[in-house]
């Protein structure tokens, strides 16, 4: 299985942006009690997992129906930075002060997307299995998915 890391994180969340899944963003939208504690939960794990560590977007809840159908009880929010843009000339000095700025952002910066479910339990999403988890589609009797009546959805990165 290929691991996803920091790069390959920004990107998938910089998919689903562009594509819509994210519906809300945090504090204007988020009057849900529920959300709010979850994002009062998921900063107190940030700062326990990842000390001093900044976003520069989130925390933020994705959320959009295709999501709640297919996950039904769980719930996602993300924290994201984006990468520094490489030079875009071919310079040695260049080359050099992308390196260094890509260094930085990797000491000072995260990107990342948590899982809360049913009972309150965190998950932290780092490969395409994690996004796997919880999703029940059910089979049949030669052992594939049954699509009948619920989405299936497997996340291939």
């Amino acid at each position: 299985m290929m691991k996803l890391g920091l790069y390959g994180a920004a990107c998938v969340i910089a998919l689903m942006l562009n594509f819509g899944i994210v519906t809300r963003t945090a504090g204007k939208n988020a009057q849900d009690e529920k959300t709010m504690a979850d994002l009062t939960k998921f900063r107190n794990y940030l700062e326990e997992i990842k000390p001093g560590k900044k976003w520069q977007t989130g925390p933020a809840p994705m959320d959009s129906e295709e999501i709640r159908k297919a996950f039904e009880k769980q719930r996602f929010y993300y924290v994201f930075s984006s990468p520094p843009m490489p030079p875009g000339a071919d310079l040695p000095e260049l080359h050099e002060e992308f390196a260094r700025k890509m260094e930085e952002h990797q000491k000072q910066f995260i990107s990342l997307t948590m899982r809360i479910d049913e009972q309150g339990r965190m998950a932290t999403l780092y490969k395409a299995d994690d996004y796997n988890q919880g999703i029940d589609a059910g089979h049949n009797r030669r052992g594939r998915p049954d699509l009948r009546g619920r989405p299936y959805v497997r996340i291939l990165l």
